[in-house]
Parts: structure tokens; C-alpha cells; sequence
């Protein structure tokens, strides 16, 4: 929600919530689109799959643990998780991309920096 408090109050106005509501409804088209089997869930194979066309040429190991930090039998995430995981990959992509300089996914960053970009995800 903090994504869409646009004035920084702590409560959605009408126009931020509306924003908001569009928003949770683009990723919901999404998150169907690959639920290949209609399960009401992403497995691996399926996130693999969306990350790709995002992008991400993350390996299927990766996949599994990100799949594993919100379902320990590392097997499916339900909508939710989907947005929280495509969320904040998005966020540690593009503060990791500020060090990337020569666009060769290595960078080199300070402590603070490294810290700067993972709390800008979770706090």
C-alpha cells in the first residue's frame, strides 16, 4: 500500500486507492496468464515461465527457493506471493543495476549501499 500513498499520510485517498485497485487487477490478468493449469496457483515450471518473460534468466534452483520462502514444500505460491516475489525482484533488480555499470550483471557495491537497496525493499 506504502507504493501507492502518494502523500506520505498512511491512508489511500480515493485516487490512490483506485490506482491501487487497477494495479492489484493488471497483476491479477498476469498471474492468470500463466496459472497454465488453472490450479489458482504458480508452480516452478509456470514462474519460470513469467520470470523469463519479465526477463529474468534467474536458474530453475533460483526459482525454487524464491517459490520456498513462502511455501516450504518449495512447490507453488498463490496470488499474493506471486506480487510480493515480482515486486521486490523488480526493486533489488534495479538497485543492483545502479552498480552494474557495465551492464554485465556483476556489481560492486559498499555495505551501505547493498543495505540501502535491500531496506528500500523491506521497509
Amino acid at each position: 500500500m506504502r507504493m501507492f500513498d502518494k502523500d506520505i499520510n498512511g491512508t489511500l485517498n480515493m485516487q490512490e486507492f483506485s490506482q491501487l485497485y487497477q494495479y492489484v487487477q493488471q497483476w491479477q490478468q498476469c498471474f492468470r496468464s500463466y496459472d497454465t493449469n488453472n490450479s489458482g496457483t504458480i508452480d516452478c515450471k509456470e514462474f519460470q515461465t513469467a520470470l523469463a518473460s519479465f526477463g529474468y534468466r534467474l536458474s530453475p534452483e533460483f526459482t525454487r527457493f524464491l517459490i520456498g520462502r513462502f511455501d516450504k514444500r518449495y512447490e507453488s505460491m498463490g496470488f499474493d506471493n506471486f506480487i510480493l516475489i515480482c515486486v521486490c525482484l523488480k526493486k533489488l533488480t534495479d538497485g543492483f543495476k545502479m552498480y552494474d555499470y557495465q551492464r554485465n550483471g556483476s556489481a560492486q557495491l559498499s555495505y551501505e549501499n547493498f543495505l540501502s537497496i535491500a531496506f528500500s525493499v523491506v521497509c
